[in-house]
């Protein structure tokens, strides 16, 4: 997968795909980021596959502990732990990449106004992140409609959107003879 675009800082990419595909995608970035230097992953979603990077890392270098050591991660489990954790980065000066964002905003004890503000506060945080740094966000597709406010806002706020989509199944028509 070393055919993945450069991230320019002053630009806030979002990667919008169905897991099986995001993740793989996801990972490739984290390791070519951490192949070059430092980078900071905030994990809302809760998944993180080190083992993964680490397999990807053998990729672009021999010195794999040293690049796994360059990745600082921060989690957040809950929509006001992501911007917590946003205006404490606000003056990062280490590539980002905030896996799952929506995620942590589907959480139905809090009420939906409330999150969509903290919503919104988060992503302006993540724009002025994105003019000094370079800046990813994924998200995953959702059909259900309660979800579909943040995706729209994400989409709105993003410069560059990779969106894909899973290849569509062609059912196997069994031979009879």
């Amino acid at each position: 997968m070393r055919f993945l675009p450069e991230l320019p800082n002053g630009h806030l990419y979002l990667l919008l795909a169905p897991r099986p595909l995001q993740r793989p995608l996801l990972n490739e970035f984290i390791a070519r980021l951490a192949s070059q230097g430092e980078l900071q992953v905030l994990v809302c979603g809760n998944r993180f596959d080190a083992h993964d990077i680490a397999r990807r890392l053998r990729r672009y270098t021999e010195m794999v502990d040293a690049a796994l050591g360059r990745i600082h991660l921060a989690r957040a489990f809950t929509c006001y732990q992501v911007l917590s954790l946003l205006r404490h980065h606000r003056l990062a000066v280490l590539p980002t990449i905030v896996t799952d964002l929506p995620d942590m905003f589907y959480d139905e004890s809090v009420c939906q106004k409330e999150r969509l503000k903290l919503f919104q506060q988060s992503l302006e945080e993540l724009q002025m992140l994105s003019r000094r740094v370079q800046t990813l966000i994924s998200a995953i597709p959702s059909a259900h409609p309660a979800r579909q406010p943040f995706l729209d806002l994400l989409q709105a706020q993003a410069e560059t959107i990779w969106q894909l989509e899973a290849p569509v199944q062609v059912p196997l028509q069994l031979r009879l003879f």
